[in-house]
């Protein structure tokens, strides 16, 4: 499991002031580099000007277009981003829906250390 996220770029969508802060605090904690987009319109413009190596989605984001919209734009013109999902839905309902959008995987609110930890290093 990687110490660290020393060297990677993680794009953080998130419409909820205090979660962006959460998953921002948390991200740095481990050294990434963090950039947040505070809708998903605004994420696929991000998506389109820098290089990620990761997006971390809030799926249920109002209003405007939700993160399944949001990731299915950005995958349009980027096929190898992983796109991650950040919800508060339970694990096996998130696991079906996961398999017929363009996410690769998702986290369940709340985030810690060690998820994030997990998935980055099995995405990047």
């Amino acid at each position: 499991m990687l110490e660290d996220l020393s060297g990677k770029k993680i794009l953080i969508v998130e419409d909820d002031k205090i979660n962006q802060l959460i998953a921002r605090k948390m991200a740095q904690g481990l050294n990434a580099t963090v950039e947040i987009a505070d809708s998903g319109e605004r994420a696929i413009v991000m998506a389109q000007e820098n290089e990620y190596d990761l997006i971390l989605m809030d799926i249920n984001m109002p209003p405007g277009m939700d993160g399944y919209e949001a990731a299915r734009q950005i995958r349009s013109s980027n096929e190898l981003i992983p796109i991650v999902a950040m919800t508060a839905l339970e694990q096996e309902e998130m696991e079906e829906r996961v398999k017929h959008t363009d996410l690769n995987g998702f986290l369940i609110k709340p985030l810690n250390r060690t998820k994030i930890l997990e998935t980055v290093g099995h995405y990047c």
